[in-house]
């Protein structure tokens, strides 16, 4: 399989990429995904990576924005293991 551009960041955008590419010509797709050699499974394989991929960085996201929330409103103090030293200019001196 040759090398995805950069503008893909993982095979299974490439992968989908080209199948959605090669449908609207009229055509089936032709590349291997992984270990999958048969074309149209390897774009159902890509296809739900990309989607299980999607939903795992939407929950991420969704995640620490619940965080970043919590910490405005006080729930979840900054630093729970931050330690109580007062400034001085002695701290950074070693």
């Amino acid at each position: 399989m040759k090398k995805p551009n950069k503008k893909y960041l993982t095979d299974a955008e490439y992968v989908v990429a080209h199948g959605k590419w090669k449908k609207s010509r009229g055509r089936n797709p032709s590349l291997p995904f992984g270990k999958i050699k048969n074309p149209l499974k390897a774009l159902a394989a890509a296809e739900l990576e990309l989607k299980s991929f999607q939903r795992f960085t939407e929950r991420m996201r969704m995640n620490r924005r619940a965080v970043e929330w919590e910490r405005s409103i006080g729930l979840i103090p900054r630093d729970p293991f931050a330690k109580k030293v007062p400034f001085t200019c002695y701290n950074y001196i070693k």
